[in-house]
């Protein structure tokens, strides 16, 4: 039977732990088998900021948390390497913040752990039934949610989509009146 955990360590870095029966290999994803890859994990926090139920109109910001491995050729340019993006095709977003950086603790000579953090402004607009405020429950619907990779943070264009593997996403709600309950995700 095996598990993971998610661990903050004081410097507040995720960082995720495997555990089993017999116990998982100390280098479990460190292999230079490139299927395992640019495998990307993502944690997600949505913060609703604002909702408007007259107009019908919501605003939030989503800031994602970044983990993946890429290969090592040891020639310490990464030319190749994109800004992580999202692409909500029926919602207004903005990227308001996106980098990656070398985690030197994680790196061996086999691979590169990167981590990296973005911070995405999110509007739409859905239709609010109130009729029992406030004991009425909402639902917000993201809709499609798709991880790409972009050239920089603010081109309209994607590059690639992202290959991600893990994703957790917490929500919570700024707004008094409101209170935020689990995401559902429907891959």
């Amino acid at each position: 039977m095996a598990s993971t955990m998610d661990v903050i360590h004081s410097n507040a870095h995720h960082v995720c732990q495997y555990f089993g029966d017999p116990e998982p290999p100390e280098d479990l994803w460190d292999v230079d088998d490139l299927q395992y890859m640019d495998k990307v994990r993502c944690r997600a926090s949505i913060r609703i900021i604002g909702i408007d139920p007259k107009n019908g109109c919501f605003h939030a910001r989503m800031k994602c948390h970044w983990n993946f491995r890429t290969a090592n050729n040891r020639d310490r340019t990464d030319i190749h390497l994109w800004v992580p993006g999202i692409r909500m095709p029926g919602l207004v977003t903005k990227c308001e913040e996106s980098r990656l950086w070398r985690d030197h603790d994680r790196t061996t000579d086999i691979s590169i752990f990167w981590c990296g953090t973005s911070l995405f402004s999110i509007s739409g607009y859905e239709i609010f039934e109130m009729e029992d405020f406030p004991f009425d429950r909402q639902m917000i619907d993201l809709e499609l949610l798709e991880f790409v990779w972009r050239r920089e943070k603010d081109s309209a264009n994607f590059d690639a989509s992202m290959k991600v593997v893990a994703f957790t996403v917490e929500t919570v709600s700024f707004l008094p009146e409101w209170s935020a309950y689990p995401a559902t995700v429907h891959p």
